[in-house]
């Protein structure tokens, strides 16, 4: 195996207390990419923990690292897919040579080299890449004294009067984790491919009275496909209403349900919500467990097995009746999806061929280029109807909708 790792220089006090492990960072403090390098859960690669020496002496004892109480999460340097690119990762089943996924990464947006580190300079703490751009940085006006990780998967940054100043928590990237709660406006989207964790084009959202999945297409309105409801919305817009003075929360549990209820805010003037809590069960028994939006769209539930590996207990195309043409691009852009047999690519239509291909392999049609060029100065809006579903709180029955949306060509 490779061994690559992460060096800490002058990282000091470590200190275990009730809302988890706490590691205290002096000012000039640096890790850089080196150490043993471990393999990852599924297609998420290698990662490399951040070490943390245990004094400023430089001893020999132990090497530490920058994990939670049990080891369950870990601070680390992933190598996402053996790409090369690397990114500031929480790591659940950290210390598990087979289990470690990423749950949390700081530069989604901004992959760095193999000469970057992390750094404390000025108060701040900053990933920089080999050319000491920035690569990512949680604050621009909170000095940050020290680094606290507990066993539920939340990274939070302390001041120097211990005040917290920032928390993992309220930035969801793909995963939603037993504990952390969604609030109204809050969302996480999935990665773009198997190559980088670019935020992708599908996103969860919790909006005023359901968790909506959407397709999310750069430049274009949202497309949702599926909704998590507290009532019976029909359409998104009923689903963003406000119920006044509460505000939706999701959570996920160790149990492996989901729960979406209403909390009860400082303004508001009625003694009850405005629908009963949701809850829908995805799995059973308490466990290590992760709720992540696939780059494909479907929404998986997967459970931490005593063996130390990762188990699929519930897919979102369950409630689909496992149909693969009901996630957006089961084939692609350009490809036509069957229920009962492979994806077809629109080849050339105008003669009526098509070809075979594997999802997402299909090209833009030969035809595409020579499409005629429309007068846009009388536009006329043309609706569409979405397809999609809705899951509420009847019975736990999976509702049938028609989502209204309005194109302008």
């Amino acid at each position: 195996m490779k061994t690559v790792g992460v060096l800490a220089v002058l990282l000091v006090s470590l200190a275990s207390v009730a809302s988890g492990r706490v590691y205290t960072i002096p000012e000039n403090w640096t890790a850089t990419i080196q150490g043993r390098e471990l393999p990852g859960f599924g297609s998420s690669g290698s990662y490399i923990l951040v070490s943390a020496p245990r004094d400023l002496n430089g001893s020999s004892g132990e090497q530490e690292f920058l994990l939670s109480d049990n080891g369950t999460f870990g601070l680390a340097f992933l190598n996402f897919n053996g790409t090369g690119n690397y990114y500031l990762s929480l790591v659940m089943g950290a210390t598990n040579a087979t289990a470690g996924a990423p749950i949390w990464t700081a530069n989604r947006s901004k992959a760095v080299s193999n000469e970057s580190r992390l750094t404390k300079t000025a108060g701040q703490l900053k990933l920089l890449n080999g050319d000491l751009t920035t690569a990512w940085s949680p604050s621009d006006d909170q000095t940050i004294a020290s680094i606290g990780l507990d066993e539920t998967g939340n990274m939070v940054l302390y001041n120097s009067s211990g005040g917290a100043v920032w928390e993992s928590f309220d930035h969801p990237t793909d995963v939603l984790l037993p504990g952390q709660r969604l609030v109204t406006g809050q969302r996480f989207a999935s990665n773009l491919n198997s190559s980088t964790m670019s935020e992708g084009v599908f996103t969860a959202t919790m909006e005023a009275r359901a968790i909506v999945l959407a397709f999310s297409p750069p430049s274009q309105e949202q497309q949702p496909y599926f909704l998590w409801s507290l009532g019976l919305p029909s359409t998104i817009d009923s689903a963003r209403v406000r119920c006044p003075g509460y505000v939706a929360v999701l959570q996920y549990t160790t149990g492996g349900a989901v729960n979406m209820a209403y909390e009860r805010s400082s303004a508001a003037t009625t003694s009850s919500p405005c629908n009963a809590p949701l809850n829908v069960s995805l799995g059973s028994g308490n466990s290590k467990r992760q709720l992540r939006l696939e780059s494909d769209g479907n929404l998986i539930s997967y459970k931490l097995h005593e063996t130390g590996n990762w188990e699929t207990e519930f897919l979102l195309t369950q409630f689909f009746g496992h149909r693969a043409c009901d996630l957006p691009l089961s084939c692609g852009s350009y490809g036509l999806c069957n229920q009962t047999g492979p994806c077809e690519c629109m080849d050339n239509r105008a003669t009526n061929i098509t070809t075979v291909a594997e999802s997402g392999t299909c090209e833009s049609p030969n035809w595409a280029s020579r499409l005629a060029t429309c007068d846009t100065s009388t536009r006329a809006p043309i609706e569409f109807r979405l397809r999609s579903r809705i899951a509420s709180k009847r019975a736990g029955r999976i509702v049938p909708a028609l989502l209204s949306f309005t194109m302008v060509p």
